[in-house]
């Protein structure tokens, strides 16, 4: 979907409210979407992780990968801080 952009895509932003966990496999696959996006120069961001999702991002090295910097509390302070 997003390589079907007809402009070039900056910011991806995963809003994480709904997912109150991940597994491991869910990590893999979260960590192989971010090496494809930083691959063609596009940021990705996560929005409300929280509780047990965010063990298992610092569990897995996910969090470090995405910098802290590029987790917000909530969807608006995201959407906010990447407009910039």
């Amino acid at each position: 979907m997003a390589g079907q952009a007809k402009t070039k895509l900056r910011c991806f932003l995963l809003d994480a409210e709904s997912m109150p966990l991940i597994d491991s496999t869910g990590a893999a696959s979260l960590a192989e979407m971010r090496n494809e996006l930083a691959e063609k120069s596009v940021v990705f961001a996560m929005a409300s992780a929280k509780g047990p999702l965010r063990v298992m991002l610092e569990r897995t090295g996910l969090t470090q990968q995405i910098g802290a910097a590029r987790f917000f509390p909530t969807l608006e302070s995201a959407v906010e801080a990447l407009k910039r």
